[in-house]
């Protein structure tokens, strides 16, 4: 009979263990759909910031792209008129978003016509200047601006390449101001003003053509 009876008190207590085990599994599994469903929620967050993102970037290269070929529009005429009938100068995108985010946009310039295309790097020091010089023109023909400022932009040029670039500067319909001490470009200006020094003081002369 003591027997029996410690039988069925562990038998009785294996039901409760397992009763236990079981409420805590099931418990688990509800934790388990829980984050499940949380995790997925996540991922369709993160795939629509991620869509987003590409639609963002999408635009952003368009932009980039058209405004590029804006300013090529401009920039291969403007280049050869300072410089000679088969040079060129151009900028060029990558074709596909990820390689201009990654690698931006290149400059190719052609600076004589026997030459090769190449890196503004491997440019001359007046051969940089008029690059310079026929970018900014063509951003301002792209782009216009009020006025622009030029601060010794001729100081690697000779003769003839500056009696381009000042009648460049005089054919632009904004104003733009020299700062030069070459007569090519303030012989070509509507207004020239002239800071000179006396008495250890600055003197300021204007003359208006």
């Amino acid at each position: 009979e003591t027997l029996c009876v410690r039988k069925a008190a562990l038998q009785e207590g294996l039901k409760l263990l397992d009763g236990e085990r079981l409420s805590v599994h099931l418990e688990k599994m509800r934790d388990f759909v829980v984050l499940k469903s949380e995790e997925q929620s996540c991922a369709n967050e993160i795939h629509d910031r991620n869509m987003e993102l590409d639609a963002v970037m999408e635009k952003r290269a368009e932009i980039v792209k058209k405004t590029v070929e804006t300013i090529n529009s401009e920039l291969y005429s403007v280049f050869s008129a300072l410089t000679e009938r088969g040079c060129g100068c151009v900028f060029t995108v990558p074709d596909s978003k990820g390689a201009l985010f990654a690698n931006g946009i290149s400059l190719l310039v052609k600076p004589t016509p026997e030459g090769d295309w190449c890196a503004p790097s491997r440019l001359s020091g007046g051969q940089r200047a008029l690059t310079a010089a026929a970018i900014l023109t063509s951003f301002r023909a792209a782009f216009p601006s009020p006025f622009c400022l030029l601060d010794e932009v001729d100081a690697s040029l000779d003769s003839l390449k500056t009696a381009k670039l000042a009648q460049l500067v005089a054919n632009h319909p904004k104003q733009t101001v020299c700062i030069s001490l070459r007569h090519q470009l303030y012989t070509a200006a509507q207004t020239i003003i002239g800071v000179y020094q006396e008495g250890g003081s600055s003197r300021v002369v204007m003359a208006a053509f």
